[in-house]
């Protein structure tokens, strides 16, 4: 597997990035959903509504490493770890209750 230089992030790019992460929860996200940290979960939550600005990681050295290397990991993963044969996503049916009551059940 080769990667070229063009292959990595731009700043730019992880720029527009930020910008959407408002829209989806990532696995950092999750870590701060599931600590005790009551404090963190509402940053996140204001963060996700808009309310506060994230806080700036430019200057964290793992935080820019990850970024630059954001393509690279990603093509590692997907060659040598990721599962072979993917099953579609799982998810209600139309007309099942999200708490999965499927409303068509004979009870």
């Amino acid at each position: 597997m080769q990667f070229a230089l063009g292959d990595l992030l731009s700043l730019e790019t992880a720029a527009k990035n930020a910008v959407s992460r408002r829209l989806f929860l990532g696995g950092s996200d999750a870590r701060i959903i599931m600590s005790p940290d009551e404090a963190a979960l509402i940053r996140l939550w204001k963060e996700k509504r808009g309310e506060v600005e994230p806080d700036d990681l430019s200057g964290n050295l793992i935080v820019q490493l990850g970024v630059v290397t954001e393509a690279l990991n990603r093509g590692w993963y997907e060659q040598y770890r990721a599962p072979r044969h993917r099953r579609p996503a799982l998810g209600p049916t139309p007309g099942e209750k999200v708490d999965g009551g499927d409303p068509r059940r004979i009870r």
